[in-house]
């Protein structure tokens, strides 16, 4: 930012989100966190709405029922017929995904889970489909899933595409 970090100043978003108030003359700079059960994630972007969220994998849900509950049915059609030992991570992987998406716009989960629908391609890769039943919504945004540790499922949302990640280590 080449600013004295005493000159920086946030504000609160409608919905809580921090923001870095913004100077003139520079890009605007966008961050997110989230933690879960001792890791912790950060995302910082420039000149994009960034969103990041990790969960810890090895709690004992009811992956199904949450999924008919607040997911799409095509999501929670997809999770139907995997295999128990897949669900867990397919189920986290779209629920980050989704929740990455709500921060980087925001909102949080100010609105519902199946306002946002991912599809899990080929290899378990996330892909947002559809934001509030539109495509072309979706289109403009990109997911990467992310592996910060065994039993850890998190994913990035960013605006745009052709962007890459500097400095993810474990």
């Amino acid at each position: 930012l080449e600013a004295d970090p005493a000159s920086l100043e946030f504000r609160l978003g409608p919905h809580g989100k921090p923001a870095l108030l913004q100077k003139a003359g520079r890009g605007v700079l966008s961050f997110n966190v989230s933690h879960s059960a001792g890791v912790a994630l950060y995302a910082v972007t420039w000149n994009r709405p960034v969103g990041i969220d990790v969960e810890w994998c090895r709690r004992k849900i009811d992956y199904l029922g949450l999924a008919r509950r607040f997911f799409t049915t095509a999501e929670a059609q997809a999770l139907d017929v995997l295999p128990d030992k897949a669900r867990a991570e397919a189920f986290f992987t779209l629920w980050t995904c989704k929740e990455a998406y709500l921060k980087a716009v925001g909102r949080g989960l100010t609105l519902p889970m199946n306002w946002v629908e991912v599809s899990l391609e080929t290899g378990g890769r996330p892909t947002l489909k559809r934001i509030d039943g539109e495509e072309s919504a979706a289109q403009r945004w990109s997911c990467l899933r992310l592996s910060p540790g065994s039993d850890y499922v998190a994913a990035l949302v960013v605006e745009g595409h052709n962007w890459h990640i500097n400095g993810f280590s474990v």
